[in-house]
């Protein structure tokens, strides 16, 4: 199941084995270099070249004897442990917290409030200040969220304005939602920027509407 136990150790150190001697009497100064790289140790530099030298012709390991070490360190630092970088950890708190933006959040509920409220007195209209404030951030909620506000309490318990609004903005996301699904490809990577602009402008066309002159 370790993807580092793919090859066995043993069968490696018998194939390095069988490759410098022809034998597999190095197997047991091979397998634990082995052992050491994979549990992230590092390569033991000196006992690999201790080998090498036993083994490579003596006259060749002598004239390149500096390309060898340096190949052998190369290798070391390759399979060498190395620091894991510390994840990166967010300092910034959500906007609706940060001290400049609280206060124009002060009066708008959260999600988690606005289910909360939904969810509680289920037997009881909601508050008018609530179902209005509710129908003013409409078009700012997810189609989903709108969706589930409106399935969870009954048509009576919202202002009748408020109402309207909720399935007005309620039919335009699901419009918008519905064409957004035909479309794909690169040539239509702007395409949930403008479809924003367009439910904003509408739902704020609506809600201009309903303010008397």
């Amino acid at each position: 199941s370790d993807p580092g136990h793919v090859i066995p150790s043993y069968k490696m150190a018998r194939l390095v084995s069988l490759f410098l001697s022809g034998d597999e009497k190095e197997v047991d100064i091979i397998l634990p270099t082995i052992q050491r790289v994979t549990k992230g140790n590092g390569l033991d530099v000196n006992r690999v070249k201790d080998l090498l030298e036993t083994y490579v012709n003596p006259k060749i390991y002598e004239k390149y004897s500096p390309e060898i070490d340096r190949a052998v360190r190369w290798c070391s630092v390759l399979l060498g442990p190395m620091a894991a970088p510390q994840p990166y950890v967010e300092a910034n708190c959500p906007l609706s917290e940060a001290p400049h933006y609280a206060k124009l959040f002060r009066n708008i509920p959260s999600a988690k409030q606005l289910y909360e409220i939904v969810n509680e007195k289920r037997l009881l209209p909601l508050d008018v200040d609530f179902s209005n404030i509710v129908s003013r951030v409409s078009s700012y909620l997810s189609f989903s969220q709108i969706k589930y506000l409106l399935t969870h309490r009954s048509k009576f318990d919202w202002q009748a304005g408020d109402l309207r609004r909720l399935r007005y903005v309620y039919s335009v996301k699901k419009k918008v939602l519905e064409i957004s699904e035909s479309y794909g490809g690169l040539s239509f990577l702007p395409q949930s920027f403008f479809m924003s602009v367009f439910v904003g402008e509408a739902t704020r066309a609506s809600l201009r509407a309903r303010v008397p002159k």
